[in-house]
């Protein structure tokens, strides 16, 4: 019976396990989300780095053909059995990276009630809280505090940037939220 273990795998290398594990007609699910690369090329930022996860039958397998397979460290395990992972766990975390992410100019990703710092003008250098991706082209949606009310700005992702610990927080609790003139 095939079961989902999690495989611990040397710093950069899940592709190359991953892969591996593919060629060897095992099911295999690298959790990566995708962040802005240079010279326009694509990247994937590892959900979990060092981490992926196998559909195997143990018993077919075996855990030294796992454990031996180049850029792997180990099969995780517990009591010295190996970690099964709940076919509902796995589910769960493919439909959360399915939902749309936006990603900053620097590739950080954006959560509602994000802290974030307008880059272009005419508003450059204004705080603001990210609100919510509006569309797959990269439209976002952030509040802004002026005349004492939140309004709602429109723009493009790559016109914002992340700012400190990413904390959520509505704007109606933070008072304290101020505007910088350019």
């Amino acid at each position: 019976m095939s079961d989902w273990y999690v495989l611990y795998t040397k710093p950069h290398c899940e592709p190359q396990v991953e892969q591996s594990l593919r060629a060897s007609q095992i099911e295999t699910f690298f959790p990566a989300t995708p962040v802005k690369a240079r010279r326009g090329r694509s990247a994937f930022k590892p959900y979990f780095p060092c981490y992926l996860f196998a559909r195997v039958d143990m018993d077919a397998v075996g855990i030294s053909r796992l454990n031996w397979m180049p850029g792997m460290r180990y099969l995780v395990q517990f009591g010295g059995k190996p970690a099964r992972m709940d076919e509902r766990v796995v589910a769960k975390i493919r439909e959360h990276l399915a939902q749309p992410q936006a990603l900053d100019e620097r590739g950080e990703i954006l959560e509602p009630g994000d802290h974030v710092v307008i880059t272009a003008e005419p508003l450059r250098d204004v705080d603001a809280l990210f609100d919510k991706r509006l569309s797959a082209t990269g439209r976002v949606r952030v509040l802004i505090q002026m005349l004492r009310r939140w309004n709602v700005v429109e723009l493009d992702a790559q016109q914002i940037q992340k700012v400190g610990s990413g904390k959520r927080q509505s704007p109606k609790a933070n008072s304290q939220f101020l505007v910088h003139s350019a």
